[in-house]
């Protein structure tokens, strides 16, 4: 390891480096040279005249870090290079408003000390350009491959840091990886749950984007799940990010990028979750509601996810025509390809909900499904009966003030175990296929489905005369 060096005299090594690359590089080959005679090169010159054709392009530069505002609103400096395809970001220390940065000149302006602050950053940029060129030329770069180890040998030979043995570890850090996994996800609602756990280890950890995988063990995790209990009181929704973070884990081993496993040990705890399905009593009522409109369409778009088995909202919002008697859709949660019958309670729902465009017209007028489902979700939390008084204000006695769109799906399954419809084709319906061994031996007779919805809607809609 080169011996580290300050930032003045790294600035100057800098310079001096240069022109000799540059002899080195131009200097045509002397023939008819004396013997005996004295040369300036070491005997180790050939080797590294050799190498400054391989040098890999590894420039600094500066840039604004716009990501995130600092607590009195500016932003800070960084500096970064890439190696080995990945990008490495080191702080400067300093930080300005937007319109104190020129992106274009990569410089402070508009600012009382402008002048000074370019000095100190062209000064830090130089000694690091510096350090990464004659790392690379003496071969202290070879064997590196994580971004937090160059980081660390880096800072070792500018005397930032003591002489350290630098320990190993994968390549693709932990939030490199952690980011890399999450825009991978195909579903835009999974990948905003691994956005939001990056943003919350962002608030715990300031060092997140440092992290090696080592880092993150079993003490760290217990830090983090402390944390998280001072926002999320429920265990289940402590779980989330934990899994998430776990599932990162699972990811980089398959992909070698390391051999750590903290699960091992550490154990995601969660409580039961309370049920989330009406009684065939309670949904036959809300099936008989007389309603005003306003509350009937949301009424109505509830029971045809019952009916559709619990269809999701994001699906039910994309429906466009039926086909042979059937709504076929592929599932935007998991991508797979699903057929449900088009029985008579759905055919007259579908009638009573029709669009211009879409099978279910309301989310014509959204221009976001998540947006429907929000106010969705408050109408069906007054459903029940409805009294108007002398100056039309109205009261409410909810059959369910807990009710939204998702308890169609648990109270179709719930009712569906009721009647003992066998868990295998419960879980087909609701698209809970586990992908094993089995499956792959076994076609499943999509029959069977039909004929289990049929047996839950019949036991809802029986002796209902009137809806």
């Amino acid at each position: 390891m080169p011996k580290h060096r300050n930032s003045s005299q790294s600035i100057a090594i800098f310079s001096k480096f240069s022109a000799q690359s540059a002899n080195f590089a131009t200097e045509p080959p002397t023939s008819g040279r004396a013997k005996g005679a004295k040369t300036t090169l070491s005997r180790k010159a050939p080797k590294r005249i050799g190498r400054l054709g391989q040098i890999e392009d590894m420039r600094a530069k500066l840039r604004l870090d716009r990501r995130r505002a600092k607590a009195d609103g500016t932003y800070p400096i960084i500096m970064y290079y890439n190696f080995k395809g990945r990008s490495v970001v080191e702080p400067t220390g300093w930080s300005v408003f937007i319109e104190q940065w020129d992106d274009e000149m990569r410089e402070v302006v508009h600012h009382p000390e402008a002048r000074m602050l370019n000095a100190m950053l062209h000064e830090r940029l130089v000694a690091l350009q510096e350090a990464l060129i004659r790392l690379q030329y003496e071969g202290a770069l070879d064997n590196v491959e994580g971004v937090s180890e160059v980081r660390a040998v880096v800072a070792e030979y500018l005397g930032l840091t003591s002489p350290r043995t630098i320990k190993r570890v994968p390549s693709g850090n932990f939030w490199a990886t952690f980011e890399e996994f999450a825009e991978s996800r195909p579903a835009e609602g999974t990948k905003g749950l691994y956005r939001q756990t990056m943003r919350r280890i962002q608030a715990f950890d300031k060092r997140c984007e440092e992290l090696t995988w080592e880092e993150v063990d079993i003490a760290w995790l217990k830090r983090f799940e402390s944390f998280l209990a001072k926002t999320s009181r429920s265990a289940n929704g402590r779980a989330i990010p934990l899994r998430n973070i776990r599932a990162v884990f699972n990811y980089a081993i398959d992909e070698e990028r390391t051999t750590l496993y903290p699960f091992r040990r550490f154990k995601i705890r969660t409580e039961p979750t309370r049920k989330r399905a009406l009684t065939v009593e309670e949904l036959r009522e809300i099936v008989q509601l007389d309603l005003p409109e306003d509350l009937a369409v949301h009424r109505d778009v509830f029971l045809l996810s019952f009916c559709l088995i619990g269809i999701n909202m994001v699906d039910l919002s994309r429906l466009t025509e039926v086909k042979r008697g059937r709504i076929e859709y592929k599932r935007a949660k998991t991508g797979r390809l699903y057929s449900i019958k088009v029985e008579p309670e759905t055919k007259k729902l579908l009638a009573r909900l029709k669009g211009q465009k879409l099978l279910v017209g309301v989310f014509e007028g959204y221009k976001n499904y998540k947006d429907y489902i929000a106010h969705c979700n408050d109408a069906l939390k007054k459903l029940g009966r409805v009294h108007i008084g002398k100056q039309g204000r109205r009261t409410y006695q909810p059959i369910c003030d807990e009710l939204t769109t998702y308890w169609a799906r648990h109270t179709w399954a719930t009712l569906a175990s009721r009647l003992d419809i066998p868990k295998d084709t419960i879980r087909r319906a609701l698209g809970h296929a586990d992908n094993s061994v089995t499956d792959i031996y076994i076609d499943f007779d999509d029959s069977k489905i039909d004929e289990a919805n049929r047996k839950v809607l019949d036991y809802v809609f029986d002796g209902i005369k009137k809806w």
